[in-house]
């Protein structure tokens, strides 16, 4: 069962369309329709697209603004293109477990990143070798998987091709997002805020490596 998230609404003194006007990559009716398809989805996912119908820049201002972080990034994942996702996991991968990290992460960060930039089949088996070498519960290994899932056979030893339900992918790049998020302690919510303003950036076709006025303009949203 997915985690329930706060949707309170909250009056910030900073606007949040300060941080970002557009989506553009953002497909809405994809996430609708996975919102409508998976029983399990939030239900306040369902009560959002209503009251927003299809500005998704609204709803997620909206999740920014109660501060449901985890959920904002949930749902940034049910619309964006895959190659987009992953590196945006990858980039959350990187900032919290890359700058100590070992020789099996690097490995597979190195995988992940050859992926996004080329989406091969051998390149994505490569990312299924290093995920078996990854402690579990890791930001890189949910990144892994995902990736890995994002192909059409994931079991190369049965005797048809067995297909990934299209959310894996997308739900276990969000645990390696939001796991990264809550990894930091300094400075916790401008960290996770951080990363869902890299994701956004990609979704408007950036590399997700923000720039000095957007660090300003996340400072003075946190009233920093």
């Amino acid at each position: 069962m997915q985690p329930k998230y706060r949707l309170t609404k909250i009056k910030m003194a900073y606007p949040v369309s300060k941080l970002f006007d557009s989506l553009a990559k953002f497909d809405m009716s994809l996430a609708h329709n996975f919102i409508i398809q998976d029983q399990n989805m939030q239900p306040e996912f369902a009560e959002l697209m209503t009251v927003y119908a299809n500005d998704c820049v609204a709803l997620v201002q909206h999740l920014i603004d109660s501060k449901s972080y985890p959920a904002c990034v949930h749902f940034l994942v049910l619309g964006l293109p895959l190659p987009e996702i992953m590196w945006w996991a990858y980039l959350a991968a990187l900032k919290v477990e890359g700058e100590n990290a070992n020789e099996h992460i690097l490995t597979a960060l190195t995988a992940i990143r050859h992926w996004v930039y080329n989406q091969q089949e051998d390149l994505r088996w490569a990312v299924k070798t290093a995920t078996e070498q990854l402690k579990t519960n890791t930001v890189t290994r949910w990144v892994c998987l995902a990736t890995y899932w994002c192909g059409p056979d994931i079991n190369p030893h049965a005797s048809s091709a067995v297909q990934p339900h299209p959310l894996m992918p997308r739900i276990a790049a969000a645990n390696a997002i939001n796991k990264a998020g809550e990894l930091s302690t300094a400075q916790a919510e401008a960290h996770f805020l951080w990363l869902i303003l890299q994701g956004i950036h990609i979704a408007n076709g950036g590399n997700g490596q923000l720039n000095e006025q957007t660090q300003k303009n996340l400072l003075a949203y946190l009233g920093d």
